[in-house]
């Protein structure tokens, strides 16, 4: 298997277990590092590559390059049968050609025209086996991709009267069906042919990640099953309608003519004259020939060899070979950085790239096993080794397929016991997070328990959650033992950690003393997504908690540490969320609310949201009269914030106008006027507001005149300028315009027509016009009837009333001007959402 991973076309089938010397290993290597120095052959420059894309403009197929054709519309449904699976597709007009088959557990319906697919939606609990279902289209054709995790097999039948196309997924297998044709070459010029009765079109996908086309003929009737065969340059899929091929050459030439499919390729393909088993055995690893308890010594011999001055990169790469069989992943990234110092050219080899990912995966360097992985197509080890990698990563940060982890564990088995059992603990770290119990299970409670001390920890705390049960709470005392063997291990942080969730699910624990435990964890391990997730859990609590103020620096630094997961999980939507709660909280602390207006104002919504955030702040300020403080938040809000929104002259009037509000009220009526001409499109009630706060500041300049001019004519603004009137003791002018008001007919508020009456018969009483008094208690008696100033309108129209005149002032019905503006910082602010 050693030389499998070197040459990465040969049939896995003949790869299984093989008996390799140490010497046959060491020639293998020479061999590659000839292959290396062996210079090209002339021809190569003008052959695509097999990681070259196709060139688009030379079409492979025989089958001429058609114009865009015009969509179908299908929908896509399934029920359950029983055990049976059952997908209909039902389409307007006719059944088009399909074609039936499948990839491993990975099971394609093509249609050989470009459609517009609706799902009915589907859910995973009545669907088990079903992991979830893709969709692979272009410009000439579709297809649905549906992922089980069992085998299963496809029963077909189609209904054109009624436009439908059904497959029953079960497990009997259905032999019915056209027979096919097959002609293998047996020559290398010769081509592979595969004669369909029941074929009518092809149709092909884009390559994939691996840089293979889908080619599929469709067809009208079922043929007989073709089993999956494996040629050096192309697949054969298992398929039950039609046939589909995986192209892996890109100098092949294939073509469609007449029922027959043909493949070939200039110079000659491989050729393998039976089909791969579908039950054969292809575990296999490049440590098949690894003696554990030889290892050691060896390693030593051969780094004798390296040092002594006399080194081969074949030695070198033996070493590596042998440390990673160790499990020591260190040490085989430094021989490995060595080697490649005198022979680069070892990057394009398939197996030093294996070595070099599998020592990035035993030194927890995750992110970078792609690197070297990804280049090495149809090799089951090489694949385990990515998806553990890919695995660990995702299980942190966003949902991860763990079907294809549970297909490993033979491939493991494999393995030698050190490399198995440290592969094996980033498998169960994926379980453990994830409470996946497949996982766990199979890896845990399936497997040999460790033999390596520094495995067993892990184990144990795999094993407790597996163990989990909610209605029984001591069922959790193995974990809380872990959590304390050693505290500043990963395993007693994951035991911890997963101990402190158990109980809060179960309700034993006082949140307060959770959250403080959970806080100190977060401390205990720092620099990995363990920390993120712990973190992330810690800031979900406090907001359950309602504890936000706790909830957003946790939030800031996280997502500072762990930008790309935390904007996966959208964390900074969850920190906003945080500062929108806490200030709808009833009454938060005076200054921790300040300081966290001023540490987090910034990422406040650019909405009302964020307006409500700055109104309650500078609320605050302004009821402790520091009125120029309240100015500059709002002004640096309005500077910062304010910048979108179909409302966004509405919001900035606001502003403005507390803005402007807050000058008065810190005696700037200078400011004051300078915001109020900022404020444009106004209507409605900030009319009257806008006009009598400009009114009230050309008063405090000494400007009587214009602030009376400034006036207009609505009940409101009237009512100020009568009130000015009133404070010069000019009883006449005051006089006239409350009669005004109090006379309307319509249009004035209940509340400033009784002031308008009172204050109208407060000013004739100071005037002692006992006639105008007559006629104000016969016109307005009855509307004063049962009102709160009913009392005093009643003595003020008494006939010869005796009160003196600082009586009468006392009466006055005209409310503080400094109250009412006051009120605009009020705290009547509608919760943010």
């Amino acid at each position: 298997m050693f030389i499998c991973l070197l040459h990465i076309s040969i049939n896995p089938a003949v790869c299984a277990k093989p008996k390799v010397s140490k010497e046959t290993v060491k020639d293998s290597i020479e061999k590659q590092l000839q292959i290396l120095n062996a210079p090209k052959p002339a021809s190569d420059s003008k052959k695509n590559s097999v990681t070259e894309p196709p060139v688009p403009s030379q079409p492979s197929s025989g089958v001429p390059v058609s114009t865009e054709l015009k969509k179908i519309d299908a929908k896509f449904s399934m029920v359950r049968e029983g055990e049976v699976v059952k997908v209909t597709l039902n389409f307007d007009k006719g059944v088009p050609y399909y074609a039936v088959f499948c990839r491993g557990n990975d099971w394609y319906i093509t249609l050989s025209y470009p459609t517009n697919s609706t799902m009915i939606d589907w859910h995973a609990t009545e669907f088990p086996e079903i992991t979830s279902i893709d969709t692979l289209s272009n410009n000439d054709a579709f297809s649905y991709l549906i992922h089980f995790n069992k085998k299963v097999y496809p029963k077909i039948t189609f209904d054109d009267q009624k436009n439908s196309l059904t497959v029953n997924f079960g497990q009997e297998r259905i032999e019915e069906g056209q027979p096919v044709s097959i002609t293998q070459p047996r020559k290398k010029e010769d081509a592979f042919r595969l004669q369909l009765r029941n074929a009518r079109t092809d149709v092909e996908f884009e390559p994939d990640k691996l840089d293979q086309i889908l080619w599929v003929i469709c067809c009208e009737d079922r043929n007989k099953p073709i089993a999956a065969h494996h040629y050096p340059e192309f697949d054969i899929l298992e398929s039950y309608q039609g046939v589909a091929f995986l192209l892996r050459a890109d100098d092949l030439d294939y073509s469609y003519v007449r029922k027959v499919a043909e493949i070939s390729k200039e110079g000659g393909m491989g050729n393998s004259y039976t089909p791969v088993p579908q039950s054969a055995d292809l575990i296999s690893s490049i440590f098949s020939d690894f003696n554990p308890l030889t290892a050691p010594q060896i390693s030593k011999d051969v780094l004798r060899t390296l040092v002594r001055g006399d080194p081969h990169i074949k030695d070198g790469l033996y070493l590596i070979w042998l440390y990673l069989g160790q499990g020591l992943g260190q040490e085989a990234a430094d021989m490995a950085e060595q080697v490649l110092g005198q022979a680069p050219d070892l990057n394009l080899l398939p197996f030093w790239r294996s070595l070099r990912g599998l020592a990035s995966l035993l030194r927890f360097r995750y992110q970078k096993v792609p690197n070297y992985l990804n280049f090495i197509t149809n090799e089951p080890e090489v694949e385990c080794w990515s998806t553990i990698a890919q695995a660990v990563q995702d299980v942190y940060s966003k949902p991860t397929n763990m079907s294809k982890l549970l297909q490993y564990k033979n491939i493991l088995m494999a393995s030698p016991v050190a490399l198995q059992e440290r592969l094996r603990n980033d498998i169960l770290e994926v379980g453990i997070i994830s409470h996946n119990k497949s996982i766990l299970m199979i890896y845990a409670n399936n497997f040999a328990a460790p033999t390596f001390s520094q495995n067993k920890p892990l184990f144990e705390v795999a094993t407790a959650v597996l163990n989990l049960d909610p209605t029984r709470p001591s069922s959790a005392a193995a974990l809380q033992t872990m959590s304390e063997k050693d505290p500043t291990s990963k395993a007693s942080i994951l035991a911890a950690f997963e101990y402190l969730k158990f109980l809060h699910e179960t309700k034993k624990i006082d949140p307060t003393d959770e959250l403080k435990q959970l806080d100190h964890l977060r401390y205990s391990w720092r620099g990995d997504l363990l920390e993120y997730t712990i973190c992330k859990y810690l800031a979900q609590r406090y907001m359950e908690e309602h504890r936000y103020a706790e909830a957003l620096p946790l939030l800031r630094k996280t997502i500072k540490y762990f930008t790309k997961e935390s904007h996966t999980d959208k964390l900074p939507e969850q920190m906003q969320q945080a500062l929108i709660d806490y200030f709808n909280q009833k009454s938060p602390p005076v200054l921790e609310m300040l300081s966290i207006f001023q540490d987090y104002t910034s990422i406040a919504p650019d909405d009302e949201r964020g307006d409500a955030i700055m109104i309650k702040a500078t609320n605050i300020l302004a009821n402790l009269e520091l009125y120029e403080e309240a100015v500059g938040l709002l002004k640096d809000y309005l500077e910062n914030k304010v910048k979108e929104g179909s409302n966004l002259q509405n919001r900035k009037n606001l502003i403005y106008y507390r803005m402007a509000v807050a000058s008065i009220l810190g005696n700037k009526p200078k400011d004051c006027l300078d915001y109020l001409s900022d404020i444009h499109d106004i209507a409605g009630q900030m009319l009257d507001d806008i006009a009598i706060l400009k009114s009230e500041s050309y008063l405090r300049l000494k400007k009587t005149e214009q602030a009376l001019q400034s006036l207009g004519d609505t009940p409101a603004q009237q009512f100020h300028k009568a009130s000015i009137y009133f404070g010069d003791k000019r009883w006449v002018e005051a006089a006239g315009v409350y009669q005004g008001i109090a006379q309307r007919a319509s249009g004035v508020l209940d509340q400033i027509k009784e002031n308008s009456i009172v204050n109208l018969a407060l000013c004739y009483a100071i005037l002692n016009d006992q006639k105008a008094l007559a006629d104000v208690q016969a016109n307005f008696k009855e509307f004063m009837a049962k009102r709160k100033g009913e009392q005093t309108f009643n003595f003020l129209t008494t006939p010869d009333a005796k009160v003196s005149l600082a009586h009468l002032a006392s009466l006055q019905q005209v409310d503080s001007f400094a109250d009412r503006l006051k009120a605009v910082f009020s705290d009547t602010t509608k919760p943010a959402k």
